[in-house]
């Protein structure tokens, strides 16, 4: 199965009034392609020749074209903190809660980040890979370019660690379901799913820019009952604020 796809997200960073934490409100709406249009096999099959490696026989069985969409609405929460990081050595948590419908995946979640460092960024934490993953407000890098002297607020380089704990109940995901609106090759998925991502962050400024860095591990249970075990794969992210 392939996605090619696009995502529009809008970030609200909420602080209500003499509270000890703040929130993110996230909604994010994703259109794009499932199936031949999407070039997977073509994308694939480059990056097999380019290293070598036998070209994979099995995309005379991959889905059929369709339109794939899908909404996303997501809520996190932490502790407040002024400005672009927490100064020094420091640590905290990340709650979290989220609704995803259409045919790319139908699913609730719920999770729990914990985070430990230097100089840990005033945001809202790192996540697995997903379809718009890396969406995230800035985190007021802005400052350093228009403070002068330095405002003790602005963005400063950093590393922490952390690690994500995620559970979600799915109704729908076209990479185990097949088509939505057609019938496709399908297996029996699972409708509970755990997860579990450890890893390193860090964050720099390059020429008054915030860049930052994610490298993590991830495992997840089992998605389908023909699975012969867990799932776990790597994930690397680099950002840049402008």
């Amino acid at each position: 199965a392939g996605l090619l796809y696009l995502g529009l997200a809008w970030n609200r960073r909420i602080h209500p009034q003499a509270a000890s934490y703040e929130m993110l409100d996230v909604r994010e709406l994703t259109l794009g392609v499932i199936g031949p249009w999407s070039l997977a096999e073509q994308s694939q099959d480059l990056v097999h020749r380019a290293r070598g490696i036998e070209r994979f026989r099995g995309w005379d069985n991959q889905l059929r074209n369709e339109p794939a969409f899908q909404m996303a609405m997501e809520r996190k929460f932490k502790p407040y903190t002024e400005g672009a990081v927490r100064p020094g050595w420091g640590s905290d948590v990340i709650g979290s809660y989220a609704l995803r419908v259409g045919n790319i995946e139908t699913a609730a979640s719920t999770g729990v980040e914990f985070r430990a460092g230097w100089n840990i960024p005033n945001d809202f934490g790192s996540y697995p890979i997903r379809p718009g993953a890396e969406n995230r407000p800035p985190s007021g890098v802005a400052d350093l370019r228009t403070t002068t002297p330095q405002s003790v607020l602005a963005p400063k380089p950093g590393a922490h660690v952390f690690l994500n704990l995620e559970g979600k109940a799915v109704a729908w995901d076209f990479s185990l379901d097949g088509n939505m609106f057609r019938h496709s090759h399908h297996v029996s998925r699972r409708p509970w799913i755990a997860q579990a991502a450890l890893g390193i962050s860090s964050q720099w400024i390059v020429a008054g820019r915030g860049v930052r860095l994610a490298v993590m591990r991830v495992w997840r249970t089992r998605e389908f009952d023909q699975q012969a075990g867990h799932h776990a794969f790597g994930s690397i992210a680099l950002s840049l604020e402008f």
